[in-house]
């Protein structure tokens, strides 16, 4: 009867602790599958998916940005260095036909020859071109330029009666400026122009007529100014433009230009030409004021 009693008591236990291993196995399973779910869930919710993303945009942002500022960067510097090159092929340009203004083509030469020779002459396009211009060039021939004089303030002096015009050149040279007038004085109406040449003194120089008297203009700088003046051309000089016959019978100057009258018929001439000169110059200058010679 002690035998059955212990036998049933162990195999009561042993249940038991089955029971138990299989509740303990249970939990543990429970405790797996919720910590799985936690993760899961914590990948889907929607406050870590929005976190993610806005750090992911921020990276790519941060990369384009770096990117835009280094491809500015070198943008700004190939800029700079064609501005570069452009100023120094200006210079060299600028620098070569300095040189050859010598009126000799050999002395043009061989100042172009320095240029190459000194380096001063770096850009490889236009040295290639000189060192080929110096090679087969002739002596004698070849590109010059001729010796242009700086008038200067004396040059003006001991001229005859004349009329004389300080304009603002606007930033024109004096051959420019010179233009500048003779068209003007072309389509005002009544002017004829012969064209535009570089005197020996350095003045660009044409000759106008209003249909009765011939006139030369001079025209010469100083900075930011252009002196203008106004001679008349001597009856029969070899600059003159044949006159209007029309014109000329009503012209006051027609009359013999002796010792005694050349003065008084050249400023009659001037005066009569003041009106078309002061308009057209006042069609192509900014500022401009009749001076008294002297």
């Amino acid at each position: 009867m002690s035998d059955t009693a212990s036998t049933f008591e162990r195999e009561k236990w042993e249940a038991d602790v089955r029971l138990r291993e299989r509740e303990l196995a249970v939990k543990e399973r429970e405790v797996t599958l919720k910590a799985d779910y936690q993760a899961r869930s914590r990948l889907s919710d929607p406050l870590v998916l929005a976190i993610c993303g806005a750090t992911i945009a921020g990276v790519f942002n941060a990369v384009i940005a770096w990117q835009n500022s280094r491809l500015q960067r070198q943008l700004e510097a190939d800029k700079a260095s064609a501005e570069q090159v452009i100023e120094s092929s200006r210079a060299e340009a600028a620098r070569i036909l300095e040189v050859i203004k010598t009126g000799n083509p050999d002395d043009a030469a061989e100042n172009l020859t320095f240029l190459v020779d000194t380096g001063l002459i770096a850009n490889p396009a236009i040295k290639q071109s000189l060192e080929g211009y110096l090679r087969n060039r002739e002596r004698g021939t070849g590109a010059s330029l001729p010796i242009v004089a700086n008038p200067g303030p004396g040059a003006l002096e001991d001229m005859p009666p004349s009329l004389r015009y300080v304009c603002d050149a606007g930033g024109r040279d004096q051959m420019s400026f010179a233009k500048d007038i003779r068209s003007s004085l072309l389509g005002g109406g009544g002017v004829v122009a012969r064209d535009i040449s570089l005197g020996e003194r350095g003045f660009a120089v044409f000759v106008f007529s209003d249909g009765k008297r011939s006139f030369r203009a001079l025209v010469t700088m100083s900075e930011e100014s252009a002196t203008v003046v106004i001679l008349v051309v001597r009856r029969g000089h070899s600059q003159e433009i044949p006159p209007d016959p029309a014109k000329v019978a009503s012209d006051s100057s027609t009359a013999s230009e002796g010792p005694g009258a050349l003065f008084a018929g050249h400023q009659a001439a001037l005066e009569s030409v003041t009106p078309i000169l002061t308009s057209a110059l006042s069609r192509i200058s900014r500022s401009c004021q009749q001076v008294q010679p002297g």
